[in-house]
C-alpha cells in the first residue's frame, strides 16, 4: 500500500511486545514465549514513545527507546541477555521513514551489533 510517512508512523510507533507486536510471525516468536499480538488498527493508547522507554520483545525482554523523531525514526538500543549472562553485544535497530517525492514512504529498517 502506498501511504504518506504520516500514516506509516502510527504502525512504528505502537511497536512492541503488549501493544502493537511486531507485524511478523506471532505463531513463531509465541513459540519461545514472546506473547506477540500483532495489531490490525491503530490504537490511540500506543502512540506515545519517548526517549528512555522500553519496547519489550518478551515479557522479561526489552530494548531501549535511543531516538524518537515522529514521522521519521525510530532507534531501539540494547541487547537479548544469554540466560543469566548479559548480552554479548550493544545493538541498535532502526526504522526510519523517507518520504519520496510522489506522496508514498520508504521504510528502512537496519540492525546494527557491536561485539563486547
Amino acid at each position: 500500500m502506498h501511504a504518506a510517512a504520516a500514516h506509516v508512523w502510527p504502525w512504528i510507533a505502537q511497536l512492541g511486545q503488549g501493544q502493537g507486536g511486531f507485524y511478523s510471525y506471532d505463531v513463531l516468536e509465541n513459540l519461545v514465549g514472546c506473547d506477540i499480538h500483532s495489531a490490525d488498527q491503530i490504537v490511540p493508547q500506543w502512540q506515545t514513545i519517548t526517549i528512555g522507554d522500553q519496547v519489550k520483545l518478551h515479557p522479561e525482554v526489552g530494548l531501549d527507546v535511543a531516538v524518537v523523531e515522529p514521522g521519521g525514526a525510530l532507534v531501539l538500543r540494547g541487547g537479548v541477555p544469554m540466560g543469566a549472562a548479559p548480552p554479548p553485544y550493544d545493538f541498535t535497530w532502526a526504522f526510519v521513514l523517507q518520504e519520496q517525492p510522489d506522496g508514498t514512504t520508504r521504510l528502512l529498517v537496519r540492525e546494527r551489533y557491536a561485539y563486547i
